[in-house]
Parts: structure tokens; sequence; C-alpha cells
């Protein structure tokens, strides 16, 4: 995660990180996960009023992939945070399937592991 002396002045980016860092910190005390990767406007600094937190989530998940989201986002709700958290929750077999893919090469140039 950028280092606060690497972080803009721009207010929104300040928020998203502070929630943003508040999250993992929670999924990580509930979900022990292998890996987190935040990525989007948050990881690269161009967050704005409508901006989301994006989170791939590694962990032993039980459940439909469903499941797992609604695991997460409850988190967030209970945080009551202000900008809303779009999850990735994958199982670690799975994450070595898509982490191949298009969509997730182009997560991993700008993701940043927490």
């Amino acid at each position: 995660m950028p280092d606060e002396a690497s972080i803009p002045r721009n207010p929104y980016h300040r928020k998203a990180l502070s929630e943003a860092r508040k999250l993992i910190k929670r999924v990580r005390a509930k979900l022990h996960p292998i890996k987190v990767f935040l990525f989007g406007s948050v990881a690269r600094g161009d967050v704005h009023e409508l901006s989301n937190i994006n989170l791939v989530i590694v962990a032993d998940f039980k459940g439909t992939r469903r499941d797992r989201v609604e695991q997460i986002l409850d988190i967030a709700q209970d945080l009551k945070l202000t900008f809303p958290v779009e999850p990735f929750p994958l199982r670690p077999e799975e994450f070595q399937t898509v982490r191949k893919r298009p969509f997730f090469r182009h997560i991993a140039r700008e993701a940043v592991e927490v």
C-alpha cells in the first residue's frame, strides 16, 4: 500500500486509502487471507467522488462466489465505509487459474499487494 509520503493531496484519495486500510485490517482479522491486492483508482492514486475500493482477496473461502462477496460486503458495511467496495474473493486454485486471464493481467499491472 502506498506510504503516507507518496499520498497525493487529493482528499478523496486520502479518505479512500484510509477506508481501504480499515477494510483490509478487518478482512485479515476475520478471513485470514493468503493474499490481498488493492487495485483500481485507490492503488493508482486518481480517486474521485465516484470511485470504489477494489480488492482481490485470496483465501480458503467456503460457499459460492456470491456468498464470498456478501461476506466481504458485510464486513465493509459494519465499518460504515463511504466508498463502495468491489471485492473479488478467490480461492487459491481459482486465483492460479484467473491470474492468466487478460482482465487479471491488467489488474496485476496496477495492483499493490497489501
